[in-house]
Parts: structure tokens; sequence; C-alpha cells
């Protein structure tokens, strides 16, 4: 007997956010676990930190704002802000988590447009203590396992805060849904 063909029609609400999420949580633990690769391990989850709220804001603005598609391409602090306003969520950028949102995307921004450059300046340390001297950049500084843990707590934070703010009701870390039905 020959299997019977049927037609699927199907569709999927795909949210980003949740994989890119995951993401930054596993690169986070592999940093934690793991000496080699560490420093970029802890790269990826602060990228991948970054990206999250990003897709985070990309979803929630478009089911919220008219005219996302104009200000999608303004700055994330700037959407955040412009979020923040139509739902009158109070933010206070010197504070965490936003100054953590603040940090993480100088930092996105640094090393997506990173370049050659010569760093120099002048210090004065007691001769004593003088054990060498490395001079690095924000984008190489700023990746400690503290600044990801908090990060990825913050990023967290902040679309919960903006969940909240719009009545959203739905887990902002659910993946979507998919329907299938037969034809």
């Amino acid at each position: 007997m020959k299997p019977k063909k049927i037609r699927i029609e199907f569709k999927r609400e795909m949210r980003p956010h949740p994989i890119l999420s995951n993401g930054a949580y596993f690169m986070l633990h592999m940093a934690e676990e793991q000496e080699m690769g560490r420093f970029y391990y802890l790269i990826s989850s602060l990228m991948l930190s970054a990206f999250t709220i990003e897709s985070y804001l990309n979803y929630i603005g478009e089911k919220h704002i008219a005219s996302w598609n104009e200000i999608e391409k303004e700055c994330t602090i700037d959407k955040i802000k412009k979020i923040g306003a139509i739902s009158m969520l109070d933010m206070d950028w010197g504070q965490r988590p936003y100054q953590t949102i603040k940090s993480i995307f100088k930092f996105r921004n640094e090393l997506a447009h990173a370049k050659p450059k010569i760093l120099q300046g002048k210090t004065s340390i007691q001769e004593e203590s003088f054990d060498g001297f490395d001079v690095k950049d924000f984008w190489e500084e700023y990746p400690t396992i503290e600044h990801v843990r908090n990060a990825k707590a913050d990023v967290l934070n902040v679309m919960e805060a903006i969940a909240r703010a719009l009545g959203e009701n739905t887990g902002i870390l659910e993946d979507g849904t998919t329907s299938i039905s037969e034809l």
C-alpha cells in the first residue's frame, strides 16, 4: 500500500529573543566552567545579551507602536526610552539595570565597529607594586564574569519591566507558537 500524501499548512510566530537569551546563558556557563577561551565566551555572551534585548524591543515595539518601522533603525537606547515613554516606565539610567544596558551597548558598538587605534596615557604607581602594564581598550577590559552575569540578569529585568508596563501577559522568553493543520 502506497503511503498517503498530505499537504500541511503551518504558521509559526518565531521570536528570536529567547533563543539569543539561551545562547547568552550558555556562553556565560562555558566561561564559568572553562579557563581556556574564557575571554571569547564572555564576549559572545555580552553580544548575545545585546542582541536579546534588541530582538525583544523589535518584538514588543511592533506590537505597541504603529510607527515602529521608522523607529526600528534608531539606536537601542533611544528605542528603550521611547517604549518607556509610551508605557510610563520610570527608567534611571544612572542605576542598574539601565546603567548596565548602556554599558552593554557601548561594548557592542565598540566591538562591532572596532578599528586599530593607539592607546596612550600616563599614570603613577608605587615602584614596588609595578609588575607590568597591560593597556586595554574598553571592549577588551569590559568582558568579566561579573559584567556578563549583570548583563544577563539586567537584560531580563529590563525586558520584564517593559512587559509589565505594557500589560504583556505572555512569558518573555517563550519562543512563539506553531499551529499545524491538515489541508
